[in-house]
């Protein structure tokens, strides 16, 4: 759906995330960054930090099937929805995608009932988001070593986080960088272990500042200006970059 649908659907998508999933539920949502076809911007990633919802940000069109099927099996395995995050690039680019084998031995639909896991009064609510809470820190400690993050090494005097459609962008702006890729951002990584090599402990890393429609109209930073030590920390939720205007 568009980040808009998302909204309307905002009521189970908070409860879902607390009842769990039987089965896979990956519920995409396209942003629309700079409002190409669209009523107004928003950032629906923050929707994933507010549910508690694990969340996926392919950057290609390659990534988009292979982290669907990846997301399909988190889903399953944690019993928890994902929220896929597209942005308008992603969605309306095209690309030779490599398909995998078909899945296997797929469990036939069936319905179980569970009071106690459905049906979200106080009582078991509060139960449920003990439950919710474990299993996101069970999938922090996953995305340590997820194969879906990369690290792209080159010169180690500049560091970029990035995500999604502003990957491609960051390639082509600032080939020179060494890159951390993220394709899970929520939960996020830790600060004290992860995906960075040792030997790029002396990197100065930078976030690209997000700009939305309230600070289109700033002038551009310098490239010959001093670039910002990245702050992030292990309370951070989501990189600052990833399909923010103008790069959609």
């Amino acid at each position: 759906m568009k980040h808009v649908g998302l909204n309307v659907a905002s009521d189970p998508f908070f409860t879902v995330a607390y009842t769990g999933v039987t089965g896979a539920l990956i519920v995409i949502s396209a942003d629309d960054p700079g409002m190409a076809s669209s009523q107004n911007e928003q950032d629906n990633r923050r929707y994933a930090v507010a549910a508690g919802v694990p969340m996926l940000e392919p950057s290609d069109s390659q990534e988009a099937y292979d982290f669907f099927l990846q997301g399909a099996e988190l889903s399953e395995k944690w019993q928890i929805p994902i929220l896929f995050r597209v942005t308008t690039r992603i969605c309306h680019s095209k690309s030779v995608v490599r398909p995998s084998l078909p899945v296997a031995d797929l469990k036939a639909p069936a319905f179980q009932r569970d009071v106690r896991g459905r049906v979200m009064i106080p009582a078991y609510a509060r139960a449920a988001h003990r439950r919710l809470r474990q299993k996101l820190a069970e999938i922090t400690r996953w995305n340590e070593t997820s194969p879906l993050n990369s690290v792209h090494e080159a010169d180690r005097k500049l560091g970029i986080i990035t995500s999604g459609i502003s990957w491609a962008h960051v390639r082509e702006a600032a080939p020179e960088a060494s890159v951390l890729k993220l394709g899970m951002t929520y939960p996020s990584l830790s600060t004290s272990s992860g995906p960075l090599p040792d030997s790029w402990s002396g990197v100065s890393w930078s976030r690209k500042a997000t700009r939305t429609s309230s600070n289109r109209s700033a002038p551009p930073v310098s490239r010959s200006r001093a670039r910002p030590t990245c702050t992030a920390s292990a309370s951070s939720t989501l990189p600052a970059c990833g399909g923010c205007w103008p790069a959609t």
